[in-house]
């Protein structure tokens, strides 16, 4: 009963049934999910609040196939309908994992949500599959030396602005067509090869208001909804590979905050977005291992897979969407023979009127509408599998109007902006477009667009913002590299040009984007004249209103005197600080004088007035004398009752208003690399990576041969996150630990990792003695191995190479798809060879012997003692045109074999009969089925209607 309720909840699940439990709406990992990270959580979420004051202890069972039951973690997000299983233990690779949510977990209305149960199959991968960055950003920066200068030019339309306060190395700005431009700052980053990457904030006038210099390269450089700042900081952290975090500014450049992705991935470089909820949305590429010869490529190949991340505001993900369970890959124009295919690239994401996501997938030429509350997809708009109908568009770019196209965003009325990179276009070129989606009757109109003249071709990267006053900024992208083409084109709603910038050749912006950041106009300014010592002022008058009084207890000054107290929404110009900087908040006053020498006295702040201002009671209020003086903090309490602010003022200049850097900020590291326990090369170098949250100074690193680290080996402050350790021990284990320090202390103590030093090895794994190959069919050679060199692999025949399988082999895959060949000699004494290419001394060979015999066509019985019913893959698969299908009968049975399709529809029945105890093997001949998927199910049913046994499988037909 068992197995048939298994395999009847199974059954639903293939022909579209998916959790149709009333209360839970939503579940991650979606149910056969595969390539999950092993360090997913489970998500749950349901349509109404939960109690979670009531979660019953088995409210989960989490089951490894290899790594047994896992413990885990509950947590209730912030919206109080999501539950977050965090498992203790990370999963291991490549297994089945099985969850049953209990009934029993109730709504805080008393309802009670009903079971689910699904199952999930980790990546094969140990570790990360690390790719270079530029295959994920474009890949079209020239790697060339760049020249910087350290004036601003502009052309003749504009008379030249001199600046000489900015670093040397900044890069040229120059301002080709000035007319009419929107107010506002432009906000870009300078992205090139060979000098210094900025963060700048530049008037239309083409002076720098703000910049802030990077160690490492800097993306997508934009204000958030709630008003910080926020960049993607790409980090090295293994030979040529890159991984990114979101870095959160205040308005003086400060950072107050990181973003990353959890369940195991790092955040991508191309978008992020915050959500007035406190929310996050991020994206990430998943590099997984994908048998590419179904599709005419290499066996074993990488591909990029996509992932979309919500993280509430305590940044648990309660919402995770993976193109692997949505996307299939010949749905992309990417080549799919290569051995790295980056079949899905997405670029940016942004939030429908509707609250639902729009993701950018370049790759796909497509913007696809995912549902936000189930994670289904709503629509497609572009690509083969478009469900649109184009209007007003250009007959020349069909069917791909827009093509490989970059940004995403959503306008007041509805209207979606893209920037069209133009690929596919005849002649190539780039343009802005705007669209008018009608997602009822599924049509897209054109309604406006903007090619420049001459054309400019950004093959990757770009942007498009409509600002407050109609105008639109379109920022070019890669075409940047080129001297020709501008950085950025803001044109009016004619379509007229308002204003252009560029930089040096090899210097471009990822994105471009303009905001009316305030500068240096106050919002409220108020002058009082006379003042006398002893007297209490308000700065108020029927104009404006600062929210500021204060009582002067000393004041030296003149007649006539006066003071005037100045109120901004943002903050002071590059800030410096005596002690750790704070998180500043966007908003400051200054107090300006005439005929006073010096002053001392009692200010009291409304808070009422400055809603920028949250939790007052850690705030602090910090002044400076001078524009180019530090700040320090100054004696500062909160009156509750008031809801006022109480500080001492003691003279003119500027006063901020931050929360000090505590040292919670300092997190301890995560050890990455090499694993924990793992068999180490002696003979090489060993190399020590850590992952690490928040804003570090340096690492503190130990290494020892004990674990008490007594027996320090090395004991070292670093600034780099990872460490080449050489000259270790032979036959030696190691233990290695790390921690953080920034300016606000020191972390504990990361998890104490070890690796063991051992001689080269490698250890043939399967076949490995007594498997049966059949000829024509396709199996996975796997092997273990402590190298970072290639491998060749042998067959051998009476200790003798018959032929050689596979040369240079990465050894690190430890694995390798074989299709047994058909003019193979049939034989029992068959071994697997695998040996270093740079030292063919190491080397193993199958610990004994295995066959490879004749694929049986038609229907065979083999008679043999069978214990149990069982369905085994299908062989050859992927095939073409026919298959053979393999099972055993324990008894006399009644056998039924079916073929239904991707969406459970039944195609064929190829047996139904009688069948006796035995092995059993069926050819499906499927020249009249086009390519797809397939499931061929077995349903065996005993004497007297005993023993019902139904399995399904999974076939690949290519043709």
């Amino acid at each position: 009963m068992k197995n048939l309720l298994t395999v009847l909840f199974f059954f639903l699940l293939i022909n579209g049934y998916v959790f149709s439990q009333e209360n839970f709406q939503y579940i991650s990992p979606k149910n056969n999910s595969k390539l999950v990270s092993l360090s997913t959580s489970i998500i749950a979420g349901a349509s109404e609040k939960i109690d979670i004051s009531n979660i019953p202890g088995n409210a989960i069972s989490i089951q490894g196939e290899k790594s047994g039951n896992h413990n885990v973690k509950i947590k209730l997000s912030d919206d109080g309908k999501t539950i977050i299983f965090s498992p203790v233990n990370k999963f291991e690779p490549d297994e089945v994992v099985s969850v049953v949510i209990s009934p029993g977990i109730k709504t805080i209305e008393g309802k009670s949500l009903s079971s689910v149960s699904f199952k999930f199959t980790t990546t094969p991968l140990a570790e990360p599959i690390h790719i270079d960055p530029r295959s994920i950003i474009g890949n079209v920066v020239p790697e060339q030396d760049v020249l910087y200068k350290n004036n601003i030019k502009s052309s003749n339309k504009l008379q030249s602005v001199e600046s000489d306060t900015l670093p040397s190395d900044f890069p040229e700005i120059t301002i080709d067509t000035v007319d009419n431009p929107a107010p506002g700052k432009l906000f870009l980053a300078n992205f090139g090869f060979g000098g210094s990457t900025f963060l700048m904030i530049v008037n239309n006038n083409g002076t720098v208001e703000k910049y802030k210099r990077l160690s490492s390269l800097g993306l997508d450089f934009k204000v958030q909804p709630d008003g910080n700042l926020s960049y993607a900081e790409v980090i090295q952290i293994i030979g040529g590979a890159w991984q990114s975090r979101f870095i959160i500014l205040d308005s003086t450049l400060t950072p107050v905050d990181t973003f990353q992705c959890g369940n195991g991935y790092y955040a991508d470089v191309h978008d992020f977005k915050l959500l007035p909820n406190g929310h996050a949305v991020l994206i990430a590429t998943d590099p997984e291992p994908v048998d590419m010869s179904q599709y005419g490529g290499d066996p074993n190949a990488t591909v990029l897979g996509c992932i979309v991340q919500e993280l509430d505001a305590s940044k648990n993900v309660i919402f995770q969407w993976r193109s692997w369970d949505y996307i299939p890959i010949t749905d992309s124009y990417f080549d799919l023979t290569g051995r790295t295919v980056d079949y899905f690239h997405q670029n940016a994401i942004d939030i429908d009127l509707d609250g639902n996501f729009l993701l950018s997938s370049r790759n796909l030429s497509q913007i696809i509408k995912i549902d936000r509350n189930t994670g289904n997809i709503i629509w497609k708009l572009g690509g083969k599998d478009n469900d649109f109908t184009f209007i007003n568009e250009h007959d020349e770019n069909s069917p791909n109007y827009f093509s490989y196209q970059h940004d995403i965003a959503v306008l007041p009325n509805g209207n979606i902006t893209l920037f069209d990179n133009g690929n596919q276009h005849s002649p190539p070129h780039s343009r802005a477009v705007e669209y008018k989606l009608d997602q009822v009757t599924k049509t897209a109109e054109l309604v406006w667009d903007y090619r420049h003249s001459p054309d400019i071709f950004a093959n990757a990267m770009g942007s498009v913002q409509r600002l407050p006053n109609g105008n639109t900024l379109i920022g070019w992208g890669g075409a940047g590299s080129s001297a020709v083409n501008p950085i950025l084109t803001e044109v009016h709603p004619d379509n007229s040009v308002a204003f252009e910038l560029s930089f040096p050749a090899g210097q471009t912006s990822y994105r471009a984007f303009k905001y009316q950041w305030k500068g240096h106009e106050s919002k409220a300014s108020v002058t009082n004249f006379d003042v006398l010592p002893g007297n209490t002022y308000k700065f108020d008058d029927t104009n404006d209103t600062t929210g500021i009084t204060i009582k002067f207890n000393s004041l030296d000054a003149l007649g006539y005197n006066s003071i005037t107290a100045s109120v901004f929404n943002y903050s002071p110009l590059n800030p410096e600080f005596s002690a750790n900087a704070p998180s500043v908040r966007k908003v400051y006053f200054s107090l300006e004088g005439t005929a006073i020498n010096t002053f001392n006295g009692q200010a009291n702040l409304e808070l009422n007035y400055y809603p920028e201002i949250t939790d007052p009671g850690n705030i602090i209020v910090y002044s400076r004398p001078e524009k180019d003086s530090v700040f320090s903090p100054i004696a500062t309490s909160y009156d509750s009752s008031k809801n006022e602010l109480m500080f001492t003022v003691s003279g003119f200049g500027d006063y901020i208003f931050g929360i000090p850097v505590t040292v919670d900020s300092a997190y301890a590291p995560i050890p990455l690399k090499p694993d924990n326990n793992e068999i180490v090369n002696q003979e090489s170098p060993v190399d020590l990576f850590w992952g690490t949250r928040g804003i570090v100074s340096n690492y503190h690193l130990e290494v020892s041969t004990d674990t008490l680290f007594n027996s320090l080996v090395l004991d070292d402050t670093l600034s780099a996150v990872s460490y080449e350790l050489n000259g270790l021990s032979n036959d030696t284990k190691y233990f290695w630990r790390v921690k953080a320090n920034n300016s606000a202390g020191e972390s504990d103590w990361s998890d104490t990792f070890n690796f063991l030093t051992a001689t080269p090895f490698i250890t043939v794994i399967y076949p490995n003695g007594s498997e049966e190959f059949m000829a024509d069919s396709t199996y996975i050679i796997r092997w273990n191995d402590n190298l970072s060199d290639l491998v060749n692999i042998n067959l051998i025949l009476n200790d003798t190479v018959t032929i050689s399988i596979a040369d240079s082999v990465l050894s690190q895959t430890n694995a390798y798809e074989w299709t047994v060949p058909d003019s193979l000699q049939r034989d029992s004494s068959y071994k697997i060879e695998i040996t270093d290419v740079s030292d063919n001394n190491i080397l193993d060979l199958s610990d004994e012997n295995f066959f490879i015999n004749t694929g049986v066509v038609g229907v065979s019985e083999v008679n043999s003692v069978v214990k149990d019913y069982k369905l085994y893959q299908n062989y050859p698969n992927p095939f073409n045109p026919s298959t053979t299908i393999k099972y055993s009968l324990p008894a006399v049975s009644r056998v039924t074999i079916s073929i239904f399709n991707v969406i459970g529809q039944k195609v064929a029945v190829i047996l139904s009969q009688e069948q006796n105890a035995g092995v059993h093997t069926v050819v499906w001949n499927a020249t009249d089925f086009a390519s797809g998927v397939y499931f061929y199910r077995i349903k065996a049913t005993g004497l007297n209607n005993k023993n019902n046994f139904v399995f399904y499988k999974k076939a690949v037909l290519i043709k």
